[in-house]
């Protein structure tokens, strides 16, 4: 499967519950076991049956900064964007890394939104699956945006 944006999360936007560049933007990898591809219909993070996050040394969930939409008239879309977000050096965890998830931090795993899930990256970066050696993980999102909304 490929990127995608979670039917739950844009609920959430067509309700009005979000203020996207207000939000606390956060972003996890998770491994091969994860079942995010099966739970695509999670409204909360903990509806994520087994989100399998990343375990190897050095990997913590980073923030994501410069949080802004934009308005692609060609397209008639409304896109997320962020800074490119690094990881740090990180050394191998149980099982390679699966993809990406973005989420909106709402104090605990039981209060925050899945918002977007990456596997496909359209800039150079890791590809994943991917198993990380001890070096740097950064994730470079496409000059377009990270998703259309």
């Amino acid at each position: 499967m490929s990127n995608f944006v979670f039917p739950q999360f844009r609920l959430a936007m067509a309700q009005q519950l979000l203020d996207l560049e207000a939000e606390d933007w956060r972003a996890a990898l998770l491994m091969t076991d994860s079942t995010v591809l099966t739970d695509t219909d999670a409204e909360f993070l903990d509806d994520i049956a087994d989100v399998d996050e990343f375990d190897g040394a050095g990997y913590a969930r980073q923030t994501l900064s410069s949080v802004a939409l934009t308005v692609d008239v060609a397209s008639n879309e409304v896109r997320l964007d962020a800074a490119d977000v690094s990881f740090g050096a990180l050394s191998a965890g149980l099982r390679r890394i699966k993809g990406l998830l973005l989420f909106t931090w709402g104090g605990t795993d039981a209060t925050s939104r899945p918002a977007i899930w990456i596997d496909t990256l359209k800039v150079p970066g890791p590809y994943f699956p991917y198993l990380p050696v001890g070096s740097v993980v950064t994730i470079r999102f496409d000059a377009l945006g990270i998703a259309a909304l």
